[in-house]
């Protein structure tokens, strides 16, 4: 079946996903949507646009571009499994229903200021799950911290994503105020930094506080209406997202105490994402990005629990894969 061959942990796997994930961006690559443009984010960057204006009416670099990022991030994913063993099967999955969600829609595929925040995100999460068990963890707070505020000069509406910081010290740490101090030190020292910049260098002292309000007003690049293939996409993927909440519940007693409180993380993550993307104008579409990685580790879960998967599990996979990829061409 397609299902068990996919998830197994053999090189032909990774090659066969790779392929079919890189098959699915080369939708991007013929998009002409108006979207293309807005994804340079005028209103939502600090630094983007000045380091990739030359590339703004390029559009197969950029697209070359987001695909390197892509897998990059995908990879990162991946081994972040293999670090913390919270998915017991050593599989590739996870890059595949990243990549199929990660370039959703197709006019997103090129490279964007939340492509670049999803590596400090990465970087933050690995600083957390490292906690675990462990005495002297300021450091490590204050780095996780640090990497949003810092990531958050990509994608200014990043900034919320410290909420899972914050999150995290309750998941993974007894209540102690220093890690919490080290934390709100860290995320706000950045921005510290460069408002000192802005205010003695550049005599704007309003310049940082006017850029993240008009990101967090400004509508999104990504707000445009989906048609209703895309429509239909998405909601089978909100199908699978409860179908693989519902199993992991059922097996959440047996799971070792680290990987509980990792899925808990993630589900911080997902609900910020989701809370974000209703109540923050400046987050859109885009958002799709983020969410797919607490997501791609779900629906792995999800298809890989079993030993062998059911009928209807593999008519759920392969409805999926049918549904990625005719929404996306036609």
């Amino acid at each position: 079946m397609l299902v068990k061959f996919l998830r197994g942990s053999l090189p032909l796997s990774f090659t066969a996903i790779l392929l079919m994930v890189l098959v699915y961006w080369m939708s991007g690559l013929f998009s002409t949507s108006m979207q293309q443009e807005s994804g340079l984010y005028v209103e939502h960057s600090l630094i983007f646009n000045q380091s990739f204006s030359w590339f703004s009416t390029r559009h197969l670099i950029m697209w070359i571009f987001g695909v390197s990022v892509f897998v990059t991030v995908s990879l990162f994913i991946l081994n972040l499994n293999s670090k913390y063993i919270f998915i017991q099967d050593r599989t590739f999955m996870p890059m595949l229903f990243f990549g199929l969600l990660a370039g959703f829609p197709s006019s997103t595929q090129i490279i964007s200021p939340i492509a670049l925040f999803s590596f400090f995100l990465l970087f933050s999460l690995n600083k957390i799950f490292n906690t675990y068990r462990v005495k002297d963890v300021l450091s490590n707070y204050y780095e996780a911290a640090f990497l949003i505020g810092l990531g958050s000069f990509f994608w200014l509406p990043g900034i919320v994503f410290f909420f899972p910081v914050l999150a995290g010290l309750t998941i993974f740490r007894q209540f102690i105020w220093r890690e919490w101090t080290v934390a709100i030190v860290g995320f706000v020292s950045p921005f510290a930094f460069y408002q000192f910049y802005q205010l003695f260098f550049n005599n704007k002292p309003y310049y940082l506080f006017d850029a993240i309000t008009n990101a967090f007003k400004t509508a999104g690049p990504y707000a445009h209406n989906l048609d209703k293939m895309q429509l239909v996409y998405i909601g089978f993927v909100a199908f699978l997202v409860f179908a693989g909440s519902i199993k992991l519940i059922q097996y959440y007693d047996s799971f070792k105490i680290r990987s509980r409180k990792i899925f808990i993380m993630f589900f911080w993550i997902f609900l910020t994402c989701g809370v974000g993307y209703w109540l923050v104008p400046g987050i859109t579409l885009e958002i799709l990005y983020i969410c797919a990685i607490p997501i791609s580790f779900l629906l792995t879960f999800y298809f890989t629990i079993d030993r062998n998967p059911t009928r209807f599990q593999s008519l759920l996979f392969t409805a999926f894969l049918v549904l990625a990829f005719v929404q996306a061409f036609l």
